[in-house]
């Protein structure tokens, strides 16, 4: 419960700030419900790493998560994400699964 109370601890700061001013438009308000994602997912622990924490090796191939919530391939070469996603930007990443692999019995 700790955890959650923090992050409504940063999005009330978030609104706060968006109070300020009051000529907030949709662009604003979408900005504003990303920031809010990328805080909830800063205090989740699913397997994503964020791109703060560290980023993987150089070519190797993983899942990424995107400043606007999309989930694409990526990699990194020398400190650069490649994405087919770009301009957006990537905020967390983690490793891609094993493949699928039949069962031993049904090769049989």
């Amino acid at each position: 419960m700790q955890e959650l109370e923090k992050i409504l601890e940063e999005i009330d700061g978030m609104i706060e700030r968006y109070k300020e001013n009051p000529r907030l438009e949709i662009v604003d308000i979408c900005y504003g419900l990303n920031q809010a994602k990328r805080i909830i997912r800063k205090h989740m622990n699913d397997g994503w790493i964020s791109v703060e924490e560290r980023l993987p090796d150089d070519n190797e191939d993983v899942l990424v998560t995107t400043d606007v919530g999309l989930i694409t391939f990526g990699y990194v070469v020398r400190g650069k994400w490649m994405t087919d996603q770009e301009p957006d930007y990537p905020i967390a990443w983690r490793p891609l699964p094993e493949p699928y692999r039949l069962e031993r019995s049904k090769k049989e």
